[in-house]
């Protein structure tokens, strides 16, 4: 018995092997377990694990801002306006001050008007899109047989009222952007609905020429995806999506969105909902843009232009109180 325990203890090899659980001797069951149960805590190497890198989804969120802050020129608005447009090509305003509540009505009762058989009424599988032409007579004549003359001037009045609205943003927006000159412009509305099942037609939006950027005022909830991106919008939202003229000019410092953001707008039961769309082009003027990420750190807010008044003003009257 003591020879089996020194060659147990003195091997000479590397790794001894495994005692033996059966007991040999009277209450020696405990001892042989405690052995064993040490030699498997030495002699188990438990593997490094590693988890599997998570996939790294891209969480920036198109900026939200108000127009008023952005006529004031803040800072903080305009930069993160420049970051939205640096990063995705998108970004939304809110609190613009055009009423959509009449628009919307005025649409719901001339719903008939995507049923023109022109070329600027287009119709897709869940969706019709009408380019604007209020000064068309021929589109003129049309409309007022499809839809009735009063009708049609209560339509005329309130597109062309946010269609001026809309110029006066695209405006604002072309000078904080990097002073584009803008060129011509294309209104559209559209009417979505569920997809016709009897006659299905491809609801992939066509490929358009090249623009600098666009105006979407949604009238309605809609869901917007951009790629591997989706969010939400609420009713009368502005999303401002980036062209491939704005891309081109600023050498891809700007980022464009043409032809990337699919728009879904939340479905109603008893009319279908609407959205505007108003497309600027670029005129030939349009200068190198590159410098406009700079120079919207370089803007000092009307708040901050105030302050600096008031700051002026107390170290004048301190100067003259004392030199009086």
């Amino acid at each position: 018995m003591e020879k089996k325990k020194s060659r147990l203890i003195f091997s000479p090899s590397p790794a001894a092997p495994p005692p033996s659980p059966i007991p040999t001797g009277k209450g020696s069951r405990s001892a042989a377990d405690q052995i064993l149960s040490e030699y498997i805590d030495k002699s188990i190497q438990i593997p490094e694990l590693r988890l599997a890198r998570q996939v790294q989804v891209h969480q920036f969120k198109p900026e939200e801002i108000s127009y008023e802050s952005l006529q004031m020129r803040e800072k903080d608005s305009v930069r993160g306006l420049m970051r939205s447009v640096r990063e995705l090509g998108v970004f939304k305003i809110i609190d613009h001050g055009i009423s959509t509540e009449e628009l919307r009505v005025a649409l719901g009762n001339s719903e008939g008007i995507f049923g023109l058989m022109v070329e600027c009424c287009t119709r897709y599988g869940d969706h019709e899109k009408l380019v604007w032409r209020g000064d068309d007579n021929q589109i003129i004549e049309e409309a007022t047989a499809m839809i009735g003359e009063q009708k049609l001037q209560v339509l005329r009045q309130k597109v062309e009222r946010v269609a001026r609205q809309l110029e006066g943003i695209a405006q604002e927006l072309s000078e904080v952007i990097g002073d584009v000159q803008l060129g011509e412009s294309t209104l559209s509305i559209y009417s979505y609905h569920p997809p016709n099942i009897i006659h299905p037609t491809s609801s992939t939006p066509q490929i358009s020429a090249p623009y600098a950027f666009t105006l979407h005022l949604l009238l309605d909830p809609t869901q917007l995806c951009l790629q591997d991106l989706s969010f939400r919008t609420t009713p009368d939202t502005i999303v401002v999506t980036m062209g491939q003229e704005i891309e081109e000019r600023s050498l891809g410092e700007f980022k464009s969105s043409q032809g990337k953001l699919l728009l879904k707008p939340f479905l109603h039961i008893n009319r279908p909902s609407f959205s505007i769309e108003q497309k600027w082009s670029a005129s030939n003027a349009v200068g190198d843009l590159r410098n406009a990420v700079g120079e919207s750190n370089k803007i000092i807010s009307l708040s901050d232009q105030i302050l600096i008044l008031l700051l002026v003003a107390f170290l004048y009257n301190s100067l003259s109180y004392i030199f009086s």
